[in-house]
């Protein structure tokens, strides 16, 4: 298995950014106030430095989502986790009474299943569906490391199986506003250096052991190679707060 490791090199200045929620054929902006004043330069690695052995493993652990309760139809991407709970961006489930979950089995079967949303956070921007009792593989869960290059694995827009090279540029703590524009706390987040499309929120950034070090939720507009995912540390700190009783979890549309 190739290493995947590469070092961060000259520092430059950023100024203000505007992200795009890549989870609707509309596009719609939302904003963050990044507290981010020196980012390493790194760029979007070749596909071919890649073991494409664990992405195809990786791929069988994540699923496609959608949902057409709301004004607009929503799509986005997921993973599953070794309590067999799946996790995606809240703003791709936002307002879906039953989000549509499509998996492929170990045997190379397309399933398609109604999930329940039992965990919803606005401010970090995800949410934990519930699909039953199922056979894919669980992701574990590591800390990114700057520099270190990382695979997106989800779907696109058209729901087919999809996957990114990237980098690992700077962890971050990014404030402003939720996933319905209000103020918020804001999150701890991760700077890459990727292409994400419409589809990919909800995707697993995974590391060169197959483990999953953040959850994409944004990137940059404007055709940029910069993008957003959740670190981990609020993913732990999210699903360990859970209810021990799963009950569905009702929002609103954005």
């Amino acid at each position: 298995m190739k290493d995947w490791l590469s070092a961060a090199a000259v520092l430059i200045v950023l100024t203000v950014v505007t992200l795009v929620a890549p989870e609707s054929d509309k596009g719609e902006d939302h904003n963050q106030d990044l507290n981010l004043l020196t980012l390493p330069e790194t760029s979007v690695p070749l596909s071919e430095e890649f073991d494409t052995g664990l992405i195809n493993t990786a791929r069988t652990s994540t699923v496609s989502i959608r949902g057409s309760n709301c004004p607009r139809f929503q799509f986005g991407s997921g993973f599953s986790l070794t309590n067999g709970l799946i996790v995606t961006n809240a703003h791709v489930v936002a307002g879906i009474d039953s989000p549509l979950v499509k998996l492929v089995s170990p045997e190379g079967t397309v399933i398609e299943t109604q999930a329940r949303v039992i965990g919803f956070d606005a401010v970090i921007d995800l949410a934990a569906l519930d699909i039953g009792e199922h056979e894919m593989r669980g992701f574990d869960i590591a800390q990114a490391v700057n520099g270190e290059n990382v695979a997106l694995i989800g779907y696109n827009r058209d729901g087919e199986p999809d996957w990114r090279p990237g980098q690992i540029s700077q962890h971050i703590r990014a404030t402003g506003l939720d996933i319905y524009g209000d103020s918020g706390p804001g999150r701890d987040a991760l700077v890459l250096s990727m292409d994400v499309d419409p589809g990919h929120s909800g995707s697993p950034l995974v590391n060169s052991l197959g483990q999953v070090v953040g959850v994409v939720f944004s990137s940059v507009k404007g055709g940029s190679s910069t993008a957003y995912a959740v670190q981990v540390n609020e993913l732990n700190s999210f699903i360990e707060n859970l209810p021990d009783e799963a009950t569905t979890v009702v929002s609103q549309c954005r």
